[in-house]
């Protein structure tokens, strides 16, 4: 008899706080569907060419070679735009492991945006290679571009310790597609 009271007592308890309401509202994590993106273009010759590839937030490497629209990295991008680049890309052999992602994605933050180099011509007819971080902005949810790099006709480079450090790196990444 003790043991059925003490067991509705403690139902009751657990009923009890159960119901009780949590005044602490936890934030929910995004992770973002892009981190780094490579976009080269040209229009040498007449004809338009334009390619690269995006890393995922899962560490997948993306490729995309003319599509049919590419919403622009040079300004923020929505997370339907995003979406939409990325249903435009197709999978390469390439992927990023868990901590090589996380080591280069922990600098984006640190990255400042006040200091590049001069802008000096690069040649003729090579195009313009663009490396690109993106930081999710929690309250949006849009990805705010940062420009690592700018290579080709016309080369200018973020002077940023981790700019810098992203931007060699995802050229050794862009090594390993071709």
């Amino acid at each position: 008899m003790k043991i059925n009271g003490l067991i509705r007592f403690n139902f009751l308890l657990l009923l009890l706080c159960a119901s009780c309401g949590n005044d602490v509202i936890e934030k929910e994590i995004i992770t973002p569907k892009i981190y780094f993106e490579m976009h080269y273009e040209n229009d040498a010759w007449g004809m338009h060419r334009e390619a690269g590839f995006v890393i995922t937030g899962a560490g997948l490497v993306t490729k995309f070679d003319n599509p049919a629209t590419w919403n622009s990295s040079d300004r923020t991008l929505t997370p339907q735009q995003v979406l939409d680049n990325l249903n435009q890309t197709t999978a390469t052999s390439v992927t990023i492991s868990s901590n090589e992602l996380s080591a280069y994605t922990n600098l984006i933050p640190t990255i400042t945006t006040s200091e590049f180099s001069k802008k000096v011509s690069g040649g003729n007819d090579r195009g313009i290679f663009l490396y690109y971080a993106y930081q999710l902005n929690p309250t949006t949810g849009n990805y705010d571009p940062i420009l690592l790099e700018q290579d080709g006709d016309w080369k200018m480079s973020n002077k940023d310790e981790s700019a810098i450090k992203i931007a060699t790196w995802l050229k050794e990444v862009r090594d390993k597609i071709q």
